[in-house]
């Protein structure tokens, strides 16, 4: 990709401290956007249980089946919900949605360290493969049963950043190997500061939500006030905090 050609992309970012999730996944279906569920402070067995309830919420949408992709939701750490870290069911509701998203037009990633982390039922249901630099030996030889010796030694071999993929469509199935160029984003982790700010700020625009659609029900005039509810929404997903900040003053203004 040409430099000149990135773009950054609106997203929403919520940390979540309660395991117990009950989220409407349509709300988050924006075009061109991303929503981010960090559960970097929940514990094995809560990220076991936030995991089984995230897939829960999503089988209770009544989904239309489709052939376009709709939607893809990224599990990243998926060896947190083996039995040996601490999990109990959320591989399962994994299972079943690696059984069952597809035909909804939903797509899954997920993401671990070590393939042998997938088993069976899942890897059974895996479409597209990227396999980066592994020394684990249980992935050699994985790789070496699927796609013979010379594919093992590479990916024990290849430096940094080269992943070999896999797709039964492309190549006659054969994999190929890609070296991945670092992003021209930011890699690193969103400072504690700044976690603050989203968690504090979408509080806010929450709550304003629920003030308008009251006034709605009472039926008074909230155009402008949409309006303006809708920018406040835009700066804080593109982290423009100070123009945020900006708009949601003003908002608070309406129902002093």
């Amino acid at each position: 990709m040409d430099k000149r050609h990135t773009k950054p992309y609106k997203g929403m970012i919520f940390d979540i401290e309660d395991p117990h999730l009950d989220l409407d996944f349509k709300k988050y279906m924006n075009p061109g956007e991303l929503t981010i569920f960090t559960m970097t402070n929940l514990k094995a067995g809560e990220y076991d249980i936030a995991i089984k309830c995230i897939v829960d919420c999503m089988f209770r949408i009544k989904w239309e089946e489709s052939t376009e992709l709709k939607m893809i939701v990224v599990f990243d750490e998926v060896h947190r919900l083996l039995e040996k870290y601490g999990g109990i069911g959320g591989y399962i509701s994994l299972e079943k949605a690696c059984r069952e998203f597809r035909k909804w037009g939903i797509g899954v990633i997920m993401c671990s360290q070590v393939l042998a982390d997938f088993k069976e039922a899942i890897a059974g249901n895996v479409l597209t493969d990227i396999q980066l630099n592994t020394k684990s030996l249980v992935d050699i030889g994985k790789v070496k049963e699927k796609y013979g010796p010379i594919y093992a030694q590479r990916v024990s071999r290849q430096g940094i950043a080269v992943g070999m993929i896999q797709h039964p469509r492309y190549n006659e199935g054969k994999p190929w190997f890609i070296n991945f160029r670092p992003p021209y984003h930011n890699p690193h982790k969103i400072s504690n500061e700044e976690m603050k700010m989203y968690k504090e700020f979408a509080a806010k625009l929450d709550s304003i939500e629920m003030r308008i659609e009251i006034m709605k029900r009472e039926g008074k005039d909230v155009f402008d006030i949409e309006l303006e509810l809708k920018l406040a929404k835009d700066k804080l997903k593109q982290g423009r905090f100070r123009m945020a900040k900006i708009y949601i003053e003003s908002l608070e203004k309406y129902f002093r």
